[in-house]
This record gives structure tokens, sequence and C-alpha cells, in this order.
């Protein structure tokens, strides 16, 4: 499957989710299980605007996952389902018409794509699911689901910390790669803490 791999900017999306952590061979259950309690959670709370399934991937190592919805405002949540937030930022983004077993074949296209052209990709990625009809077919919408992924770009920083803007992840932060001026301002510390070191080394000597 040919997938256009695009970057764009993502913007705050406030969710409502239920939080785990998953094995990967347990995500094609857990995911349609949490979407729809939390859909019944937004119906009977109702709340404004809700908007496409999601799944966020926090990328930590541990399966931590986030698995909801789309809403349009901050809510009080309760012991299941939580107000969190999608992270502002640069995105490789692309859409995937088809059966959820092979996304795969999506993240895969894009991290190809970013490594062709000098991404660095994050660990951090989500997808939303909505209807939709793929161009130039007959499908009907209600037979189309359209998957949109999106993987974090690292973010080039002289801080060399980059910090997300989401609430569960408000004390990580991304390493990302330092500027030309950060790593020459590096070496030069280094060298000179090199010069230091003989120096201490030739002084001792002479004493013996």
């Amino acid at each position: 499957m040919h997938y256009q791999v695009e970057v764009g900017h993502s913007e705050p999306t406030y969710t409502a989710v239920i939080r785990n952590r998953v094995r990967p061979e347990e995500l094609s259950k857990f995911v349609p299980a949490a979407c729809g309690e939390v859909w019944s959670f937004v119906r009977s709370a109702g709340l404004p605007k809700p908007g496409r399934h999601v799944a966020l991937y926090v990328g930590d190592g541990q399966g931590s996952v986030e698995v909801g919805a789309e809403v349009g405002e901050r809510f009080a949540g309760n012991d299941r389902v939580q107000c969190s937030q999608l992270p502002a930022g640069r995105v490789a983004k692309a859409v995937h018409f088809g059966p959820y077993g092979r996304l795969g074949e999506a993240h895969a296209a894009i991290r190809e794509w970013c490594n062709q052209h000098g991404h660095r990709l994050s660990n951090v990625s989500w997808k939303s699911m909505a209807i939709g009809r793929k161009a130039g077919t007959a499908m009907p919408p209600r037979y189309a689901p359209m998957f949109s992924i999106c993987s974090m770009i690292k973010r080039v920083s002289c801080r060399g910390l980059t910090r997300m803007n989401a609430d569960w992840v408000a004390a990580k932060y991304i390493p990302s790669a330092p500027c030309l001026a950060c790593s020459i301002n590096k070496l030069a510390q280094s060298i000179n803490k090199l010069a230091q070191s003989i120096k201490e080394l030739c002084s001792r000597r002479c004493y013996m």
C-alpha cells in the first residue's frame, strides 16, 4: 500500500481517555473496548463536540497508552476515564484506509520517509479513526475506516531538551539534537578541560 507522508503541525487537542499499560498483542482487543467505554462516558456526561477515536502511544518502553476520543474542552473525569491532551508540535503524518491489522505498514512508511528526509522521530505517536471515503473509489463511507497516524518529530534546540505540551508527560522530556553552535561550544569546553588536566599532570611530575 502506498502512503503519502507529510510534515505538519499538531495543535493541542483535549481527549477523554483510559490510560493503561498494554502488551502489543493485546492492543487489537484493548483499543476497541476502551473506545466504546469512553464514548459511552462522553455521551452520558454530555461533553461538547466529541470527535474522532484516538489511541496515543507514549513510547516509554512499558506499553503505556491512552485510548478514547477527542473532546471540545476540559472536564472532570472519574476512576476510569480521564481528561488528557494530544501533544502539540511538528509531526510526520499519513492516512491509512483499510483494516486495523495493516496499520503497521503506515507506521513503517512514516519511519522510512523520515529517515530519507533527515527527520528524527520521537517515541510518541498516535492514531485517530474516522469514517471516510478514499479518493477515486466508490466505497460507501460507512464501510471505509480511515486512520490518521501522527508521529512526533524531535525539535532541534540549543537547550538540548524539548518539553512536550501534554498533561500525561508533564514531567517527561524528550532529548533533541544539539545545534551546531552548541556542539562547537561543548567541544571547546572539552578541549579546555583536557588542556587543564595535562597541565596539572605535568606540574605534578615536575615536583616528583
